[in-house]
C-alpha cells in the first residue's frame, strides 16, 4: 500500500508540475466592458512554434487569446502580456529596436477567399470576425510563411523603444527563424478560456488523493 501512496503522490506531482501558466487566470468581466472570458501567459522557454503554442493552449481548455477589439487589446497587454518573463530580447541581435512577445491567435488564412499579401486573410482561431488589427509600423510584410501574429516591442510612434507595446508583428510558424533571436525565440503565449479555467478536481486528482489518505490511515492503524 505504501508503494501505491508513493506512485501516486508521483503522479499527482507530476500531473500540477506540468502546468506552465505564469499566474492565476484574469477575467476580463462583463461589469468593466469585458467579455467575461478569463485569460492567463504561460511561459515555455524559448523556441516555442505558434502551432505548438495552439496545441498546447487547446489542451488546457483554452486558445489562443483573440484580441478582437481595441479595448480588449489594450486589456490583455495591461492585465496580462505586460510581464517581460513573457518577452525575448537579444541585444546583440540585428533586430535591435524588437522584442518578441507571446503568440496570439491570429493567423493568416491562404485558403481564404480574400488572401492576399501583405494583409488579406487575416482571421482569428475562435472563428470571430477578422474587423480588428493592431500592426506595427510595416507590419503585417509579406515575407514568406509570414503567416502568425505576435505582441512585439516596436512602437511606431518613437522607434528607439526599449519595452514592450501592444503591437503586432506576424512572423514564421517556427522555433529558431533566421530573421534573429528576437523573432526567433519567442517564448509565451496568450491564452483565453471562455469559462473559469479552475477546473474541479478530476477522477484522477480524488483517486490519488483516495490512495494516499487510505495508505496512511493504514500506517496509522499498524502503529
Amino acid at each position: 500500500m505504501q508503494k501505491l501512496a508513493i506512485a501516486a503522490l508521483f503522479l499527482f506531482a507530476t500531473f500540477f508540475a506540468n502546468t506552465s501558466a505564469l499566474s492565476a487566470p484574469i477575467q476580463w468581466t462583463t461589469a468593466t466592458g469585458g467579455n467575461g472570458h478569463w485569460y492567463d501567459s504561460v511561459v515555455t522557454g524559448p523556441g516555442i512554434t505558434w502551432e505548438q503554442a495552439r496545441i498546447q493552449a487547446e489542451a488546457m481548455g483554452g486558445y489562443l487569446a483573440t484580441p478582437t477589439s481595441a479595448a480588449e487589446n489594450t486589456w490583455m497587454f495591461d492585465n496580462v502580456a505586460n510581464d517581460l518573463a513573457l518577452w525575448h530580447h537579444d541585444p546583440a541581435s540585428f533586430w535591435t529596436i524588437d522584442m518578441a512577445g507571446p503568440w496570439i491567435g491570429a493567423y493568416q488564412d491562404t485558403a481564404s477567399p480574400s488572401y492576399s499579401e501583405p494583409g488579406g486573410g487575416w482571421t482569428w482561431i475562435s472563428g470571430e470576425t477578422w474587423n480588428f488589427s493592431n500592426w506595427s509600423i510595416s507590419e503585417p510584410n509579406s515575407g514568406p510563411g509570414h503567416d502568425y501574429a505576435h505582441y512585439i516591442m516596436y512602437d511606431p510612434h518613437n522607434q528607439t523603444t526599449t519595452i514592450p507595446s501592444p503591437y503586432w508583428n506576424d512572423i514564421d510558424n517556427c522555433a529558431a527563424c533566421n530573421e534573429g533571436a528576437p523573432n526567433g525565440m519567442i517564448n509565451s503565449f496568450l491564452i483565453e478560456y471562455e469559462s473559469n479555467p479552475i477546473p474541479e478536481p478530476t477522477a484522477a486528482t480524488l483517486l490519488c488523493l483516495g490512495l494516499i489518505a487510505l495508505a496512511s490511515a493504514g500506517h496509522r492503524s499498524r502503529a
